[in-house]
This record gives C-alpha cells, sequence and structure tokens, in this order.
C-alpha cells in the first residue's frame, strides 16, 4: 500500500487540474491597429484592445497560440497573422477561433515584418549567418508555405525590412535597396 500511495496521489490530482498559461502581457513586441482595435504581441500571447468600448481582450494559450512568446504580427480583417520566438506563424481567425500553425520551418531561427498580397504573403525568415525571404500562399481562406529566397543581386547577411507597394516588393538589405514584382517567376 505504501508504495502505490504517491502513484494514487499523483493520479488523482493531475486529473482534477485544469491547467492555465500564466504569462507576461505587459510587455508588447509589436502594435497594430484594425478596424476601432489595437492588436499587441507580447510574451504572453495576443491583447486587443476595442477603443470603442475602452476593453481589453486577452488572446493566448486558451485560444490555441502556443508557444506565447509572440515578437511580431499582421493583421488582416479578421486575421491575426502572428510569429513567435520559435519560428513559427500562427494564424488566428477573430471570428472563429480557429488557429493554423506552420511551423516546420526548421531552417529559419525567426520570422518577422510580415506583408500581405492578394495572393501572397512575404516575410523575413531570419537565420544564424544570413537571413532570406519566405513566400507563402493563400488559398481558399489557408496559408501554405511556397518558397524561400536568400540569393539576391547583392551579397548580404540581414534583412531588416520589407515593405509591398502596387505589386512591387521593396527588401531592405544591410548592403543596399532592392526591388522586384511579386508576379514574376
Amino acid at each position: 500500500m505504501r508504495k502505490s500511495l504517491p502513484l494514487l496521489l499523483t493520479l488523482g490530482f493531475s486529473i482534477d487540474f485544469n491547467w492555465e498559461a500564466i504569462t507576461s502581457l505587459i510587455n508588447p513586441t509589436d502594435l497594430q491597429i484594425s478596424n476601432g482595435s489595437v492588436y499587441a504581441t507580447t510574451n504572453g500571447g495576443v491583447i486587443k484592445f476595442d477603443v470603442n468600448s475602452q476593453s481589453f481582450i486577452e488572446i493566448g494559450f486558451d485560444a490555441g497560440f502556443w508557444p506565447l512568446d509572440l515578437i511580431s504580427m499582421y493583421v488582416d480583417d479578421d486575421l491575426l497573422f502572428v510569429m513567435d520566438a520559435n519560428g513559427s506563424l500562427q494564424i488566428y481567425n477573430l471570428d472563429t477561433g480557429y488557429i493554423n500553425k506552420i511551423s516546420h520551418l526548421d531552417f529559419i531561427d525567426t520570422i518577422t515584418d510580415l506583408n500581405l498580397t492578394e495572393n501572397s504573403i512575404f516575410a523575413i525568415g531570419h537565420r544564424n549567418t544570413q537571413d532570406g525571404l519566405l513566400k507563402f500562399t493563400r488559398e481558399n481562406g489557408n496559408v501554405y508555405y511556397q518558397n524561400y529566397f536568400h540569393n539576391f543581386p547583392f551579397i548580404f547577411s540581414r534583412i531588416h525590412d520589407v515593405y509591398i507597394v502596387d505589386d512591387i516588393i521593396y527588401v531592405g538589405l544591410d548592403t543596399g535597396l532592392i526591388s522586384a514584382n511579386v508576379n514574376s517567376s
């Protein structure tokens, strides 16, 4: 009986607990404003501040975000595109609560600076020695990884920023600025 008591206590307590994530929501890492709300990624999830009602909503572990150490985001209508410290892209639908995760990109360390076009998403994929440009496609409400670009006309190691205007993508490298049409091959 003495040997089985720890096992019984372990089983009894592990079944009754409803675990929650306790992480910091006070350190914003990125801000986006969309449709009368301010969204902030934090080290503990996403905070939504509704300007009209002056109320906060926490979107985190209970919504399916994992890991919670979020570094960057992009808001597109009812979708939150959130990048975490492990190099994953998490897409959260504000209307349905559905979350789609792209976490198989083990050749990069982190993702930042998401930019959207009608059918594509571009982001910086940071690696230890050289960054690259990630391309994702958007089809029927889903997002799929498509390509990784790291051969540019300049020798470089870091990409500092990406911006898209009228189907032209501008990439700020540590050695210069380059541009291309997002619809060209």
